[in-house]
Formats: C-alpha cells, sequence, structure tokens
C-alpha cells in the first residue's frame, strides 16, 4: 500500500457510509440539523453518508459517537459486509 492520502473511497467507505446512513435516517434531523452539531457543513456530511468522500478516523470516531455507534463494530460489521460481497 503506497503513503499518502487516499483520497478514492473504495469498498471500506462505501460500507461504513451505509451503517452511518442507516443509523442517521432514525435521527429523524436533517442532515444540516446533525451537521450543525457536529460542526460539519450539510454538503460534507452528504458526501461521507453517501460513501462519497473518504472519513478522516477521527471524523468517523465523532459520527459513531454521535449516532450512539460503536467504533470498532462499525468497522468490523463493514469489514465483514465487504467479505460477504467477494464470497
Amino acid at each position: 500500500m503506497g503513503a499518502g492520502r487516499n483520497t478514492q473511497p473504495g469498498a471500506l467507505t462505501r460500507a461504513i457510509a451505509t451503517i452511518l446512513n442507516d443509523a442517521f435516517l432514525e435521527l429523524l434531523q436533517t442532515q444540516q440539523q446533525f451537521g450543525q452539531t457536529l460542526r460539519i457543513p450539510q454538503s460534507t456530511l452528504s458526501n461521507y453518508l453517501r460513501g462519497h468522500t473518504v472519513i478522516d478516523i477521527e471524523v468517523l470516531a465523532a459520527l459513531c459517537k454521535a449516532l450512539d455507534l460503536d467504533l470498532v463494530n462499525v468497522i468490523e460489521t463493514a469489514v465483514a459486509n465487504i467479505d460477504s460481497d467477494f464470497n
């Protein structure tokens, strides 16, 4: 794996986004409201939730906390979902 920042979302980013988006939809808030709570612009939040933007680990931790999700569980579930897609 090369050094540097990967700006292209891959399968793991998309799998995590699906988990985050499902949890977000249960909040009954707009992206604007949720983004304001986290100090994330709505457009950036939208890109995270659609899997269009790679999420920094610190931001992912904040999103998980705000969505009452366990960070490790989110990552494990996303990896398992990716693995099942290839089997």
